[in-house]
């Protein structure tokens, strides 16, 4: 749709909301490319982020998926929004919390070999 062309142009941080397609790996990996090119063409200095979640839609997530979709993507990006939903008017479809499953990802990203990988990348 071109969103981030105009929304990234005057901003100094870019979030992608991409955690509705966290589930499947290649268009997860799609997506955050294709909005983070759009963005850098309409700004250059822009810092891009994407947003992964819990229960993207209402829809639970495993650990590993974020995981899996973090990895993919991590030298594509500065860094991530993470969301744990919970049911509410902003978002009808959430389950119940489960900050676990997030816990449980940020142990992942904090344990080796990861941990030890990201420490030595310029």
């Amino acid at each position: 749709m071109g969103f981030p062309t105009f929304s990234a142009k005057y901003a100094d941080v870019y979030e992608i909301q991409a955690q509705q397609y966290e589930a499947d790996i290649s268009t997860f990996l799609g997506y955050v490319s294709g909005a983070k090119a759009q963005a850098l063409q309409a700004n250059a200095n822009v810092l891009v982020f994407a947003g992964v979640s819990t229960a993207p839609n209402g829809k639970d997530e495993t650990a590993d998926q974020i995981y899996q979709a973090i990895v993919q993507t991590e030298d594509i990006v500065a860094g991530y929004w993470l969301c744990i939903p919970s049911p509410g008017t902003s978002c009808p479809n959430c389950v119940a919390p489960n900050p676990q499953v997030a816990v449980d990802v940020l142990r992942r990203l904090n344990s080796p070999p990861h941990a030890q990988s990201r420490r030595q990348r310029p």
